[in-house]
């Protein structure tokens, strides 16, 4: 028998630009929820466009049940992601510059990672994670904030 090569074979490589996100004492944190910054224009994704009923019916209970949750058990199941500004849709950061240009969500926000919570299958929430409080921002009902195409269509 031949000598086999047992050096570990990479599956993939891993891209520089990817960070590691490491655990802190705010992932032990309750998840809470505020709104005080949500855009509530008729725009896109503003909450103005959603009837109330909608709201208490489908995406209070919602955050609600995740109030329960800690935020690192809220990341842990793959409900929360974080994205750069300069990730998401161009519509979605013209959008941000006129909110932070109308003193909507603050200055020192702007460049920060945005937070996206997972509702349903292709809902989001959109907002800022600060400290240990999420402040919603939009209701993206269409994924359409950061579209993502499906695999193998």
């Amino acid at each position: 028998m031949g000598k086999r090569n047992k050096r570990p074979q990479v599956a993939y490589n891993i891209p520089q630009e990817k960070k590691p996100r490491f655990a802190s004492e705010e992932d032990d944190a309750d998840f809470c929820w505020r709104t005080a910054h949500a855009d509530l224009s008729e725009s896109q994704w503003g909450w103005g466009c959603i009837a109330l009923s909608h709201f208490f019916q489908e995406i209070a209970p919602k955050l609600h049940e995740f109030e329960k949750s800690t935020w690192g058990q809220m990341i842990g199941c793959d409900r929360v992601h974080f994205f750069p500004q300069n990730e998401i849709a161009r519509e979605a950061q013209k959008r941000l510059d006129e909110l932070v240009k109308n003193d909507v969500i603050p200055e020192d926000w702007y460049g920060e990672d945005l937070t996206a919570i997972r509702i349903t299958a292709k809902a989001r929430i959109w907002g800022f994670k600060v400290g240990k409080c999420f402040f919603l921002l939009w209701w993206d009902p269409e994924h359409t904030v950061y579209p993502v195409r499906k695999q193998h269509t």
